[in-house]
């Protein structure tokens, strides 16, 4: 299955490199099932090559990560969710800096406790890719979440009383978990409305110089008016 999903993210979009490490980092945490999770590993970053442009699309992936190509330069210097994170901390709203904090505090505690080093180290360096490129944010939140879910649950206090039904357990914090996340993305919509990803530097002369900055073969009348 985490083969084919691979495949699948590979045909979606360009982070698909992260799904085959996060195969990785499971079988270099899990002595248990650790071939069979390195064999789903390569299996699926194989599998990525089986997609209409080949080895095109990694390289593609390759030259927006490192910014080598001329279109890929133009793309972050102006397209927000390019940025680094300090130059547009509040893409996402105001919230997503304080929580990419916090989850790399508890990424911390798990190295230094000694108890998640992999999971830990994992979740610091999307925290950096989430730094270096705002558009990192969300996924570098959600996986990170979850990866230190542990760590965070070893900091609560103990309790001999007995745990709720998985389901009760589920309802009881999805349900108001959810109504809060509904209630945090209404108002960061109302505080901070997007602007279409676009830089603020794109206004008036802005967007004479981002034509001017595009290499001349997509210097195309579609290209430009899009």
């Amino acid at each position: 299955l985490c083969i084919l999903l691979e495949w699948l993210w590979a045909q979606m979009h360009g982070s698909f490199p992260f799904g085959v490490a996060l195969l990785v980092v499971s079988a270099i945490e899990s002595p248990r099932g650790r071939k069979e999770r390195l064999v789903a590993a390569a299996a699926g970053g194989a599998l990525t090559l089986v997609n209409p442009y080949g080895l095109a699309l990694h390289a593609l992936v390759a030259s927006y990560a490192r910014g080598g190509s001329a279109v890929a330069r133009v793309i972050q210097q102006h397209i927000t969710e390019f940025l680094p994170l300090w130059r547009a901390p509040e893409v996402f709203g105001p919230f997503g800096v304080p929580a990419l904090a916090f989850v790399s505090l508890l990424a911390l505690v798990a190295i230094v406790r000694g108890t998640d080093r992999v999971r830990g180290a994992f979740v610091l360096a999307l925290a950096a890719m989430a730094m270096l490129h705002t558009r990192h944010l969300l996924l570098a939140l959600v996986v990170g979440a979850m990866l230190v879910a542990r760590t965070f649950d070893s900091l609560l206090p103990a309790t001999d009383e007995p745990r709720p039904h998985p389901r009760r357990l589920g309802a009881g914090v999805g349900l108001p978990g959810g109504t809060v996340a509904v209630a945090a993305l209404a108002l960061t919509s109302a505080l901070h409305p997007r602007a279409g990803g676009l830089g603020t530097n794109l206004g008036g002369e802005g967007a004479t110089a981002l034509i001017d900055e595009l290499p001349e073969t997509t210097r195309q009348p579609s290209l430009v008016f899009a």
